[in-house]
Formats: structure tokens, C-alpha cells, sequence
């Protein structure tokens, strides 16, 4: 995964909407808006971290978020 997208991506749709509205709670729109800004707040972090092994999210770390946010904005959370 080289970007927030492609995290958010790796979670896959479920029936026209991401998985991710069920892990963060959020509407299909809020998830839409996250890949636009190709950002994932640090305080979903630790719900999506739980979650990657039911939806067959490999490889998904703390250290990997942190560096995409620090590739992404220059700084880690």
C-alpha cells in the first residue's frame, strides 16, 4: 500500500459502498471524501488496525500508516 487510498481500497466495496463505513461508522460519502484527501485521520487508525485481518487487509501497521502520513504531509501523527 503506497498511499491512504490504497488503504481504504484494500478494505474493498461491500454491495456499492467501502467496508470502511462499517469499521469507522461514517457514511459512504465521509469514505469518499478520505480518498479524495488521500488521508485517514490518526484517531481511525487503531479501529482499522483491529479490522484488517476480517477483511483480509495484509501488512496494515501502525509504522505503515505513519509513513504514508509523513510522505503525505511531511510529518507523522
Amino acid at each position: 500500500m503506497r498511499s491512504f487510498a490504497d488503504v481504504i481500497f484494500a478494505f474493498g466495496p461491500a454491495k456499492g459502498e467501502s467496508n470502511l463505513t462499517k469499521v469507522l461508522k461514517k457514511p459512504d460519502s465521509h469514505i469518499r471524501t478520505l480518498i479524495a484527501r488521500d488521508s485517514i485521520p490518526p484517531e481511525y487508525w487503531p479501529r482499522l488496525i483491529e479490522a484488517a485481518p476480517q477483511y483480509g487487509v495484509r501488512g496494515l501497521t501502525y509504522e505503515l500508516l505513519a509513513k504514508l502520513r509523513t510522505r503525505r504531509f511531511g510529518r507523522a501523527a
